[in-house]
């Protein structure tokens, strides 16, 4: 990927549930743990010259990690286990830019809670991503609002990551959309790479769309 001049996201899949290490860690020993996990492994990516373009700290937060004691609406100790990942990155690497990444990116009732009590004392950080997965229920108009809403409410540029199985034509109308949110604040979009590439390694309609976008 660095050689073909590709951008890396680094995602920091932190387990839901405590297992192995994990298992027997109290509230200080998990922010401990996640800090010295997020950093070793930053480090081990610097020392092979491989260059992150963006970390991502925590997949699906709003769905909590580390659980019991990170359970989904414990915003005290999620606040501290996301802000152990961001100062890890920073200590490694602090060019590198950093991003939340939420599940359900058009329920903006819980995207506003959820960073209402992150942002009153967790680190700073510059993106905010959305996970999204197109159906009856999670309309592209739903996650425009919802994109619109929380640009305006935290000042943050916005990065969305669609479901698996997106048709070319769903892939155009999201970034079009992407490209209207207010404040030019839609920074772009990660497709998962079976998205991107058939099973032979040939790019699909969804990667030509990106190059002519």
């Amino acid at each position: 990927a660095n050689e073909a001049n590709i951008r890396v996201m680094l995602n920091f899949y932190y387990c839901r549930e405590k297992a192995g290490k994990w298992a027997d860690m109290d509230l200080a020993g998990l922010e401990q743990g996640i800090y010295d996990f997020t950093y070793d492994s930053m480090m081990a990516f610097k020392e092979e010259d491989i260059r992150i373009s963006m970390a991502q700290i925590g997949c699906g937060l709003s769905k909590g990690i580390f659980r019991p004691e990170g359970e989904a609406g414990e915003y005290a100790n999620l606040t501290s286990f996301a802000s152990s990942g961001i100062r890890a990155c920073r200590s490694a690497d602090p060019g590198v830019p950093l991003m939340l990444h939420l599940s359900d990116g058009c329920d903006n009732k819980m995207c506003r809670e959820w960073f209402d009590n992150y942002i009153d004392s967790g680190e700073d950080f510059e993106y905010i991503g959305l996970s999204y997965e197109c159906d009856e229920e999670n309309t592209p108009r739903k996650l425009e609002h919802n994109l619109n809403d929380i640009a305006l409410r935290f000042s943050k540029e916005l990065v969305v990551l669609p479901a698996m199985g997106v048709k070319e034509e769903d892939a155009e109308d999201l970034l079009d959309r992407i490209k209207r949110v207010v404040g030019y604040s839609g920074a772009g979009i990660f497709f998962k790479q079976r998205s991107l590439f058939d099973s032979h390694g040939n790019p699909t309609e969804i990667t030509n769309t990106l190059k002519a976008f």
